[in-house]
């Protein structure tokens, strides 16, 4: 099992990792405030640099929009906005689509651009071209990458912050009401964090004994190693 911060290695590089900009459809839609098309400008920071975001976007009332999107990154110390930026950028347009909600109304999309799923996010990871989906870009969450013990030590760590404790391992005594705090909010938190530790506790106490007994094979075969050592050259040794 390894450290409970490990983590696993290898596999799809993370929203995070990549250091990715992000498009949210609802971000988008709302700028438009009702008007069937709009210029939009954003900037974002990725890995210390700037980047300018210019948005056209069209709403029709069949459903079907579109989105044109070039942006590029700006060497101006002072970080701000200057046309000659996207001198030589590259645009390219963004399908949308809008599917009809169950209460009424609709809900908009993007395509992705490169395998045409709905999506409500666009990612532009460190280095990439282009906005697409997170499939497209092979990105993983940062939460799917943690095996269940992590996953479990970090909701057991943000419920005792809830109730206004601080988390340090299974064993910590369960906070008392805080104030202000009503009872049964109370009794909720702490039901859930008791379910918790009751899944958690026994499986970090095996975990916690297997690292202890392999502390123990290390030093048992670091102790016969000097031995052998010390009988050689006529040392004497003895562990503390």
């Amino acid at each position: 099992m390894g450290n409970l911060d490990s983590g696993r290695r290898g596999g799809k590089r993370t929203v995070e990792g990549a250091a990715s900009l992000v498009l949210d459809i609802n971000h988008v839609v709302r700028k438009m405030e009702g008007r069937t098309a709009h210029l939009l400008h954003l900037s974002g920071i990725q890995r210390g640099t700037r980047f300018f975001i210019l948005l056209e976007t069209t709403l029709g009332d069949d459903g079907q929009g579109s989105m044109f999107a070039m942006h590029a990154s700006t060497p101006n110390p002072d970080g701000a906005f200057h046309p000659e930026d996207f001198e030589g950028a590259q645009g390219y347009t963004v399908p949308l689509e809008a599917a009809p909600c169950h209460l009424g109304g609709q809900r908009w999309y993007f395509l992705c651009p490169l395998i045409g799923w709905r999506c409500t996010k666009l990612y532009l990871p460190s280095g990439a071209a282009q906005f697409m989906s997170r499939e497209a870009h092979g990105l993983a969450y940062r939460s799917q990458r943690i095996d269940p013990m992590q996953a479990a030590d970090a909701r057991l760590a943000r419920l005792y912050a809830k109730l206004g404790g601080s988390y340090g391992n299974p064993n910590t005594p369960v906070p008392s009401r805080p104030k202000g705090m009503q009872q049964q909010t109370y009794a909720l938190l702490r039901s859930e964090l008791e379910s918790e530790l009751a899944w958690f506790r026994p499986r970090w106490e095996a975990w916690a004994a297997q690292r202890c007994a392999r502390v123990d094979a290390a030093f048992s075969r670091h102790c016969r190693s000097m031995d052998r050592f010390s009988r050689k050259y006529g040392l004497n040794y003895e562990p503390e």
